[in-house]
């Protein structure tokens, strides 16, 4: 497991502050620009069909995101709201608790450093290999939302920009990450369902290849800010590469999650490829905790007519390390 489980769920779901008294939705109605260098969806591109939840709770739920995925599938570049219009924000909190209501990732969170930490250890790495992504250039542009007694109050939009920066070896790579949140808030902190969605294309590396690779993706997660999390979201990922001789391979990734509170601090994470359940994992707080489970199926390869077949697995996870047992009995 490569990221924080927070951020898998959440992609999260996963931004900018402007500062500054109290109003209504903004009227700009200008398109934000799409990120330069970043791949197109195309007419012609076969998507899966969305997997059927028997829960009718968490199908309304997929509902919903699903109409806005659609929207933003037929024009990426005219799917954000203008900044234009953006209000000055009615009451403004310390800079963490802003940065926590926009969904900024915080490279500093002790419950983030652990994760990686424990990471480490079951790898065998030297402490400190493994660093969460830093954040850079952070604004957040209040789209709508009203101020009472000091705090946020009712239906609230705000549209995050923020630079994600991330260092392997000695290569840094650079990408500008676009969020937009909608909720509604009491005294400040939303209540019931948070709509997040989440848009990157275009990576910066510090050394960059000689083969141009366009990349696009968009996450649209709707659910509650408990922990244990209740939540579905669709990911898509779109990837366009150079052939050796000619043309371009295309590869297009889209997933659906399911995060289902369970006992306690348990739950689990189902994702799907298509209507085809490709894995549930559990986790007790934000951590893998018990069986992992991966289903054997098969997805398109954009270099061979022959589909790539991904087999089943297992695997055991206790407090966030991975064990040998085949009984996984964790509790």
């Amino acid at each position: 497991m490569n990221a924080h489980p927070r951020y898998l769920t959440l992609a999260a779901l996963s931004v900018t502050f402007l500062v500054g008294g109290c109003g209504s939705r903004g009227t700009g109605s200008q398109a934000a620009p799409p990120p330069a260098a970043v791949a197109t969806p195309s007419k012609s591109d076969v998507l899966p069909p969305m997997p059927r939840l028997d829960d009718p709770v968490y199908a309304a739920m997929l509902g919903r995101i699903n109409g806005e995925y659609q929207r933003w599938l037929a024009n990426p570049g005219a799917y954000l709201p203008s900044t234009a219009g953006a209000l000055p924000w009615p009451c403004v909190p310390p800079q963490p608790a802003r940065d926590k209501l926009a969904g900024i990732p915080d490279a500093r969170d002790p419950k983030v450093l652990a994760a990686y930490a424990k990471q480490e250890r079951a790898a065998g790495m030297k402490r400190g290999t493994l660093k969460p992504p830093g954040v850079e250039d952070a604004r957040v542009h209040l789209l709508k939302g009203e101020c009472v007694k000091g705090a946020l109050q009712g239906e609230v939009e705000l549209l995050a920009e923020y630079t994600s920066v991330s260092t392997v070896l000695d290569n840094e790579t650079r990408i500008p990450q676009r969020v937009l949140k909608r909720f509604v808030a009491q005294g400040g902190k939303p209540v019931g369902l948070v709509y997040t969605a989440t848009f990157h294309g275009e990576h910066r590396s510090s050394k960059p290849s000689s083969i141009t690779i366009k990349s696009l993706f968009g996450s649209f997660v709707l659910g509650d800010t408990n922990m244990p999390p209740r939540n579905v979201g669709i990911s898509y990922m779109r990837t366009e590469a150079p052939k050796p001789m000619f043309g371009t391979y295309v590869s297009i990734t889209q997933s659906v999650t399911q995060s289902v509170p369970l006992k306690g601090e348990r739950w689990k994470l189902v994702t799907y490829n298509g209507p085809t359940k490709i894995n549930e994992m559990n986790f007790k707080g934000e951590v893998m905790h018990g069986r992992s489970i991966g289903y054997a199926y098969e997805i398109k390869s954009p270099y061979s007519s022959d589909p790539l077949r991904i087999p089943a697995s297992e695997t055991c996870y206790d407090e966030g390390e991975q064990i040998k047992s085949a009984a996984c009995d964790v509790d």
